[in-house]
């Protein structure tokens, strides 16, 4: 009997300490797991102070690397590029440096550069080989802003409409917290936060098209948009390594971008599957240095020019040419006075007229001699 209340009470102090352990564990749950989760409206402000804080900069340049890797049977063209982004309110220039044999296919093509740049209502593109001058911004300015459009940030608010359709990556990349907040009714917050990059984050989400992983302070660790509600993935991107960049202000060092295959174009069985990666690896940035030398450029040596704004083409002149002899030849051709080329014509007209004048009178001489002598005239001369 003893024995029988000795196990009944080892039992129940075993229990006992099973239910103080579980009451300690519940107790050093993060806060945020035992807070309610915060509201659509919290987040979307969060996100919005954050855009602020980069906006508030009166410049910026950032330098990156765009590599790529191909999985699935997906596509992209180059394996990898340098890209320098200047911005100053309006004002673009974009640098993209291609190494040697980057483009897939054509690994022989030599390294090359492309500068795209908006400046003073001017649009220019250009690779050193062939120049365009417009004055209405090109499509391909909204390009080569990997950087900033995987964050989902609106880099182009301050640019004129494109010449042409808008960036893809509005399309594909919606701008945040511009989405949410055209339409906050269609969006929610998960119950319980996750874990990304060591961040806590409550997920933002548009059930079935749109995913946001998103801390207390609005920096946006990872997004993952389909192509459509109820449809496949499209793009997942992750931020990574935040780092304070200025005051107020936190960017991510890395990102990582998978694209997925498309339903519209791909198999069915290959749907949800990963068709290429790009990681973009920040090299540097700063802030708030931008002059007006950043968005100028010279023309190489032997570039052909077409400019739209004067309609005019031309061909910058390699060293060592003279391109301005002959036009300079024509020109003083052209200041010539006028009376110089009528006694120079007059000139002409009165010689000729004298050789044919002399010539008769000695044909005349010659038939009057033959006719003295009594010879016959030449079949030649009858």
């Amino acid at each position: 009997m003893i024995r029988r209340i000795r196990c009944s009470t080892s039992s129940s102090g075993r229990a006992l300490g099973a239910l103080a352990a579980l009451a300690l564990a519940i107790s050093w749950v993060s806060p945020e797991a035992q807070a309610a989760p915060p509201s659509v409206s919290e987040l979307t402000a969060a996100i919005r102070h954050n855009r602020e804080a980069f906006f508030a900069q009166k410049s910026y340049k950032f330098q990156f690397t765009v590599n790529s890797e191909i999985q699935n049977g997906g596509t992209f063209a180059y394996k990898s590029f340098n890209v320098t982004n200047i911005r100053r309110g309006a004002d673009l220039h974009t640098i993209v440096l291609y190494p040697k044999g980057t483009l897939r296919g054509q690994e022989s093509l030599p390294e090359y550069v492309r500068h795209l740049i908006f400046y003073k209502n001017a649009a220019i593109d250009t690779n050193d080989s062939f120049m365009e001058i417009s004055p209405s911004i090109f499509t391909q300015h909204f390009t080569y802003h990997q950087y900033t459009d995987y964050q989902h940030i609106d880099a182009y608010k301050d640019l004129p409409a494109a010449a042409g359709n808008l960036s893809p990556f509005e399309i594909s990349q919606p701008f945040l917290p511009e989405t949410v907040e055209k339409s906050p009714g269609s969006y929610r917050v998960r119950a319980t936060p996750e874990v990304i990059d060591g961040a806590s984050c409550w997920v933002l989400e548009r059930p079935g098209a749109d995913e946001i992983w998103v801390d207390l302070d609005g920096l946006i660790h990872q997004r993952l948009v389909y192509w459509g509600k109820g449809q496949p993935r499209s793009v997942l991107s992750k931020s990574l390594d935040f780092k304070t960049v200025a005051e107020g202000l936190k960017l991510p060092m890395k990102l990582v971008v998978d694209h997925y295959t498309n339903p519209s174009s791909d198999p069915k069985e290959s749907w949800g599957k990963i068709a290429y990666e790009l990681t973009i690896d920040l090299k540097s940035h700063e802030f708030n240095t931008a002059k007006d030398e950043d968005f100028l450029i010279k023309p190489s040596a032997g570039c052909a020019v077409n400019d739209y704004i004067r309609r005019v083409q031309y061909r910058i002149p390699a060293e060592g040419e003279k391109p301005f002899e002959v036009a300079m030849t024509i020109a003083n051709l052209e200041k010539t006075p006028r009376s110089y080329y009528f006694i120079l014509a007059n000139g002409l007209l009165f010689g000729l007229l004298l050789v044919v004048l002399t010539g008769k009178r000695v044909l005349k001489a010659y038939r009057l001699r033959a006719t003295s002598l009594g010879g016959e005239q030449s079949p030649a001369n009858p």
